[in-house]
């Protein structure tokens, strides 16, 4: 089967990997032997063989290819084994079927163990990594049935139909009818009653039992397809609730309204669902294993059920009536404030309109578990030992909580201790508090006060200690779906972690698409229609297949609605296709004469804003679409991505024109020099590249220094100078020539978004993770001012141009007789908090908010006649403003099909204009007709669009 497999992917040019189980060498056990149980083990070595290799070959997605028939063996099987686990057959199998269907696409996890180096242990990586699968909804014999009219060689093991080997080949056996006469009788016996069970509980579109003519395959694929829809639509109510009953809470943690809670009248599905998200989210187990989910047991999902959603007497402490049903979890009544504080129930405890909540935190480990200290000096001292290396230690604690180590960056003192000779030194990460939050302390014997904390939760309760050595995230996450951008709320209770599986959700999103399309009266209308069809053609055999498998019993009469009714609606739509065609280039037609006349081109060029269809739809990268810039001259667009390249296109034509290679991560910006000579480019790989545009975009300097992700670089006004801004929380000035870093401007707790000089290069202004923007002098460094206001991070700062003054003046209610033109007088900014904010630079007061984003604010740019601003965010959407009322007067919906995360303005010559050929200076109309807008717009969709008049 291998060699087949091997030759086959040779052929169709794919490249292969053939590897096989290591039994008896650690994590892998030795192979079982014959007669012994082997199904579980080899399940447990392959999946550990499979994430190995994912591993190794650097690959994020694995696509399996499980049909519609394993996930009816699979319902079998966990029917089977509730059917003999149940001494009186009364289990309530409906709850945990639902966890038996397969999902189209699932998250890897963190393994099946909670101990790191065990069988079937993923660890860290594992979040990040994504098992779909695209074929759940095809029967094997339709895959077949596509390999035989496409010669697709396949192979079919029969020591699949083997009874003997493991219990679903059992399973198969008998609903193949083979060999089931090797089985005990007593096993044939429980099998064909689980499928006469699983039968009965199958009901047609409906809602109708099965008719007893209808083939058993057929019916139970049925079934498990509508288990699958109900677990699919169970996920989303979990997210749902979770939203709805939630409050912000610690790290780790999750608050549940009870007086929601007690309201809310949720069926049992719907409550042990959402209690297991949340046993997940907070259990110290690893993410994605039944352990973290109370191994599933419905006794233990029924007492957590019992107390939340019931009414909480507020005479007990919260001590008292505290208690865990499983997974290391704890949960207990607190009281909540107005100020969204956490307090313990206590009697008498008197608050301003309190609201009680159910508090699930993490226990403490009892004596018997593994410490949850971790020893790191190790790993530090070996990565002290080599000061050259500059590249993080990334570290999982508790199954919670990821840590990033960068000893470079640690104090100077601190090192001296730490790779010091004197012994009884350590740095360990440890527990603090009673939510169990993490603190890394370094302890020497000689100390008295034996610990020095160097970042986390320092106190019981106490406030996060930033350290620019040491990265806590609280790495889990409550969603099943595949997040597609930094998820960070307000509540803290996710990490920022970015994730794009855009093959998961576009499978996913097509298996939805299909299941919506038709209504279930429409569904039965097709089918008899199809019938009547197959009958009026004496196609027997596909009349009587389709009778069977659609449980649909129909007689053809002439006289009945369905007669002849296929035919008919397919001449039907042939003639609406040729109308609609006729119609859209009518017009387009008409649309074209519109924009090519004189007045509307006039108009169009001065106060042109962008609205649909974009005129390019330019498609190339393979990753997100970070940045976009033009060229100051030519008709050029470039695109920074997250597949580590640069591309550069002609946007008046939307080809293609080369792609720019040498970075080795994500590139995060891109930006010409004012006379569009050089290119420079900034990425995660924590380095600035200078490109030579006249010489093929050689790659002339490459600027190393900043220690953490480069998230911006921009040219200063003169040329000479570039100023970058990173995730290490600086800012930089550089030499362009000589390709040294000038100045290190420090003053930002977080990550700095971005960085820009205004106009005339004095000032600079930057936004950053914690949640500021400041304007900072470019010569000096010096803060000269800091906009506070914004609730969550801000993605971006801007400076106002001149143009934009008086509108901004009359909207603020400034004085209009201000003559102050001078660059930098004016900010905008936008953020996670999904506003956008316009600020006053001398005076540091906010002057306008402006809101009707629903997703983050990731993009601004001002119209070059100062009258709008344009911001583009990650609600698909790019929306105008007036800036003289604080309007939105325009709003480009679905401008990409996911996040805008960036947007640029560019004004060039049309095609063919030329300067008056008598030498006189061009008059204001003329500059109207001979310069043209454009903007640029890069998204999550892998896309750049080019929108244009």
């Amino acid at each position: 089967m291998t060699a087949r497999c091997r030759e086959l992917s040779a052929s169709l040019g794919i490249p292969n990997v053939a590897i096989s189980i290591p039994w008896s060498q650690p994590p892998f056990p030795p192979k079982p032997l014959p007669g012994q149980a082997i199904e579980e083990v080899a399940r447990a070595a392959r999946s550990q063989l499979l994430f190995d290799a994912m591993q190794d070959h650097e690959c994020d997605v694995l696509v399996m290819g499980h049909h519609a028939d394993d996930q009816v063996e699979t319902a079998l099987m966990r029917l089977l084994r509730q059917s003999q686990s149940s001494q009186n057959g009364t289990t309530d199998s409906s709850v945990n079927l639902h966890h038996a269907i397969t999902r189209p696409y699932r998250r890897w996890g963190m393994g099946f163990k909670s101990e790191p180096g065990s069988l079937g242990w993923a660890g860290l990586p594992g979040m990040d990594k994504w098992i779909v699968r695209p074929l759940l909804s095809l029967p094997k014999d339709r895959i077949i049935a596509t390999c035989k009219e496409n010669d697709l060689d396949y192979v079919e093991d029969a020591t699949n139909f083997n009874p003997a080997l493991t219990p679903r080949n059992a399973v198969r056996a008998v609903l193949a009818g083979r060999e089931a006469k090797a089985l005990p009788e007593a096993e044939l016996y429980d099998i064909q009653n689980v499928i006469g069970k699983a039968r009965s509980m199958a009901l047609d579109d409906h809602g109708r039992k099965a008719m007893p003519s209808a083939r058993t395959a057929g019916v139970l694929r049925a079934w498990v397809g509508r288990l699958g829809e109900a677990r699919v639509k169970l996920d989303d109510d979990v997210d749902r609730l979770l939203s709805q009953f939630s409050a912000p809470s610690p790290p780790s943690t999750i608050l549940l309204r009870a007086d929601l809670l007690q309201k809310s009248n949720l069926s049992k599905f719907h409550k042990h669902a959402l209690v297991r998200r949340i046993l997940r989210f907070v259990s110290p187990r690893a993410w994605g294993s039944v352990g973290a989910e109370a191994g599933g047991r419905t006794e233990s999902l029924e007492r957590i059920s019992e107390r939340i959603f019931h009414e909480v007497d507020i005479g007990m402490s919260s001590d008292s009536a505290k208690f865990g049903a499983g997974s290391d979890v704890l949960w207990k009544p607190v009281v909540i404030g107005n100020d969204e504080q956490i307090h313990p129930l206590r009697p008498g405890l008197v608050l301003p309109k309190p609201k009680v909540g159910w508090l699930a935190y993490r226990s403490r480990p009892r004596a018997a578990e593994k410490s949850t200290q971790l020893d790191v000096t190790p790993i530090i001292r070996d990565r002290l030992a080599n000061p050259s290396s500059r590249e993080g230690i990334e570290l999982l604690w508790d199954c919670r909580f990821a840590l990033t180590l960068k000893p470079w960056l640690l104090p100077d003192d601190a090192k001296a201790t730490i790779t010091g000779d004197v012994g009884g030194v350590s740095v360990t990460v440890e527990p603090v508090g009673e939510w169990m939050l993490p603190k890394v302390v370094l302890r020497e014997a000689k100390r008295r006060n034996g610990e020095v904390p160097l970042g986390g939760y320092p106190k019981r309760h106490g406030k996060f200690m930033g350290s620019p050595w040491v990265d806590i995230r609280f790495n889990v996450t409550s969603s099943l779906n595949p997040p597609t951008t930094e998820t960070s709320p307000n509540n803290n209770r996710t990490s920022t972690v970015r994730t794009t599986i855009v093959a998961s959700r576009a499978i996913d999103y097509d298996i939805r698409k299909m299941a919506s399309l038709l209504s279930e009266r429409q569904k039965e209308e097709l089918h008899r229609s199809i019938l009547d069809y197959l009958h009026s053609q004496n196609f027997t055999e596909a009349f009587n297949a389709l009778q069977s498998e659609s449980g649909i019993q129909y007689t053809p009469d002439p006289k009945a609605k369905y007669n002849g009714l296929l035919e008919k609606k397919w001449t039907s739509v042939i003639r609406l296709q040729k109308k609609i065609m006729d119609l859209e280039n009518r017009n387009a037609l008409l649309v074209e004469e519109l924009n090519t006349s004189p007045g509307k081109r006039a108009a169009s060029q001065a106060d042109w804003v962008p609205r649909a269809p974009p005129r390019h739809v330019l498609t190339g990268h393979r990753g997100v679409v970070n940045r976009v810039t033009f060229h100051p001259v030519f008709s050029l667009v470039v695109s920074a991505s997250e597949d580590s390249t640069v591309k550069i296109w002609d946007w008046e034509t939307g080809e293609f024109e080369r792609t720019l290679k040498g970075h080795t991560r994500a590139v995060h910006d891109v930006d010409f020099d004012p006379k569009g000579d050089l290119l420079v480019s900034c990425s995660s790989d924590l380095t600035i590249k200078l490109w030579d545009v006249q010489n093929e975009y050689k790659n002339i300097k490459t600027l190393v220094g900043h220690d953490h992700v480069v998230s911006t670089a921009r040219f200063m006004p003169s040329g000479d100078l570039i100023v970058s801004a990173s995730r290490d929380t600086s800012i930089r000035v550089w030499d362009v020539a000589l390709g040294h870093c000038l100045k290190t401007y420090s003053g930002h707790s977080q990550w700095v978004r971005s960085v820009l000089p205004c106009d005339d290069g004095r000032l600079l202004v930057s936004a950053c993770n914690d949640h500021t923007a400041r304007i900072w002098d470019a010569q000096t460094g010096e803060v000269k001012m800091d906009f506070l206001g914004h609730e969550n991070v801000v993605e971006v700062a801007i400076f106002a141009p001149i143009a934009a003054y008086p509108h901004i003046r009359e909207l603020a209610g400034l004085s209009t007789t201000d003559r102050n033109k001078a660059p930098g007088l004016f900010v905008a900014t936008g953020g996670r908090d999904k506003l956008i904010k316009l600020w006053d630079a001398t005076t540091g007061q906010v002057l306008r908010n402006l809101a009707g984003h629903t997703n983050w604010v990731r993009a601004l740019v001002f119209h070059p006649t100062g009258k709008f601003l344009l911001s583009a965010a990650d609600d698909y959407s790019i929306r105008v403003w007036d800036l003289k009322t604080g309007r939105c007067t325009k709003v480009v919906d679905a401008a990409h099909s996911h996040f805008v995360g960036t947007m640029t303005w560019g004004r060039a010559l049309v095609s063919g204009a030329k300067a008056p050929a008598d030498g006189t200076a061009k008059s204001a109309e003329d500059d109207v007709e001979k310069k043209i807008n454009v903007l640029a717009t890069g998204s999550v969709d892998l896309t750049i669009k080019i929108w244009t008049p």
